[in-house]
């Protein structure tokens, strides 16, 4: 494995002696005699590692390790000196070194170090693509919207998620909460392990026992084996209870128990357990009014409402219809393998006159018969569900918007394109990625909303 590389020696026989060994391995190799000239290289491209002499003039090696770990923390460092012991050894790794090689070394115990730092650093950046990809597909990436609730919401999950706090996700049904659960997992340091989830309103509560904790062979008629539960294969994950105001109250019981750090045994089992695991919790009722009420336990809302993410209904955000119903659409047309249907201006004012009671669910529901009906001019007004095509009214709670004023969707269409084209800086294929919608229909909105095509550059 071969890496740009820049080697920080004062002494220029030393240097030349590392470069040349560094480029007959096929390495590109930049030099420095200083922190400050090494400082300027940094600041000019990318290296895939640092190797610096610990003793230089004005700032010290060790200040450059500093430095490369808070400006390219993914970069390796490998300190190199004449001066070792073990006072700096410690120093130099406290402040960041992948490495430390005392003087003399052999070319061959040098290129080894250099192969595990490169090994390293590729690492690092196959798990940042990794991150990226799942932040895409399962995290961020699928919280759709532009309105001030969602900026607000996707803001605090990524707040949310690099902490290891306990979640608790509220919000009528259809509005995305299980969407939200991915983001918070697939955000987190525990990303890459797994996402476990569980209905608790789909089972009895000795079903609920056995598959959160497990239960061993012979616990009860019908337990012909050991089965491991949902904590237990959540180990280093994350843990979705959805629906947890069904639970049963000697599960709660037992849930508490685990928030608060104790150990729990398998139904019929002796053994202590205590896996590593991130509890996120999701309910469509008022939580507060089901400890009213005694379906939730008080004490356990309180170790489950460390943090609290609150999904707003659809009616609260229907600057986001247009955004949401062009992916909908351009996701039918990929899984019938044809070219997406723009969603028509009729058949956007009509979507923003519905109450929208289902929220998310119900419009994906909607747009998915309206593609089927609609024909290759798009979707119109006529191609949605008689409710709405019908010009169904808001329902009395439903609020106009911010404020008092009313939504002039063909405005708020155009204000979140020419906002996706200025973050992209004029790219019209990031634009379209950061919008959900394809690059043609993102060119066909353009024309109609009079949008210039050189917009944002």
């Amino acid at each position: 494995m071969t890496g740009r590389i820049l080697v920080v020696e004062d002494d220029p026989t030393v240097s030349s002696q590392l470069s040349g060994g560094l480029e007959d391995e096929g390495h590109a190799v930049s030099t420095a005699g200083s922190v400050g000239e090494a400082t300027v290289l940094l600041g000019s491209g990318e290296f895939d590692l640092v190797i610096t002499d610990l003793r230089l003039p004005g700032a010290s090696g060790l200040d450059l390790v500093e430095l490369v770990r808070k400006e390219h923390p993914a970069t390796p460092v490998l300190v190199i000196t004449a001066y070792a012991n073990v006072d700096t050894a410690v120093e130099a790794m406290r402040r960041g070194a992948f490495h430390y090689l005392p003087k003399p070394f052999s070319l061959e115990s040098l290129l080894a170090e250099v192969d595990k730092a490169l090994e390293h650093r590729q690492a690092l950046r196959e798990r940042q693509a990794l991150r990226e990809r799942l932040s895409a597909e399962q995290g961020l990436g699928q919280i759709l919207g532009e309105s001030r609730a969602i900026r607000k919401l996707r803001g605090m999950i990524s707040e949310v998620a690099r902490s290891g706090a306990t979640v608790l996700i509220t919000g009528e049904t259809g509005t995305g909460k299980e969407l939200v659960a991915n983001a918070v997992h697939y955000e987190s340091p525990r990303a890459g392990s797994p996402l476990v989830k569980v209905n608790c309103a789909a089972l009895s509560e000795n079903l609920l026992e056995s598959e959160l904790f497990g239960h061993e062979k012979g616990a009860f008629t019908g337990a012909e084996s050991r089965r491991l539960g949902r904590f237990e294969r959540a180990d280093g994950g994350t843990l979705l209870l959805d629906e947890i105001t069904e639970m049963g109250p000697h599960v709660q019981a037992k849930l508490l128990r685990v928030l608060q750090g104790e150990a729990f045994e398998r139904v019929g089992g002796e053994e202590q357990l205590q896996p590593d695991v991130r509890v996120v919790a999701a309910t469509n009722r008022v939580p507060e009014e089901a400890v009213k009420s005694g379906k939730l336990r008080e004490d356990l809302f309180y170790r489950l409402n460390v943090v609290r993410l609150e999904v707003p209904p659809l009616r609260a955000r229907l600057e986001d219809i247009p955004l949401l119903a062009e992916r909908f659409s351009a996701e039918c047309a990929g899984r019938a393998g044809v070219s997406p249907k723009p969603i028509l201006e009729d058949a956007l004012e009509t979507l923003a006159a519905h109450g929208w009671p289902g929220n998310v669910r119900e419009l994906v529901n909607c747009i998915e018969r309206a593609f089927i009906v609609a024909g290759e001019e798009g979707i119109s007004r006529e191609s949605l569900p008689p409710l709405l095509s019908g010009g169904a009214a808001p329902t009395a709670d439903a609020p106009p918007g911010p404020g008092t004023e009313c939504f002039d969707l063909r405005e708020v269409e155009k204000r979140t394109i020419l906002a996706a084209l200025k973050k992209s800086g004029g790219n019209k294929a990031a634009a379209a990625r950061m919008l959900g919608i394809y690059p043609a229909s993102l060119y066909k909105k353009m024309k109609r909303l009079g949008i210039p095509i050189d917009a944002a550059n």
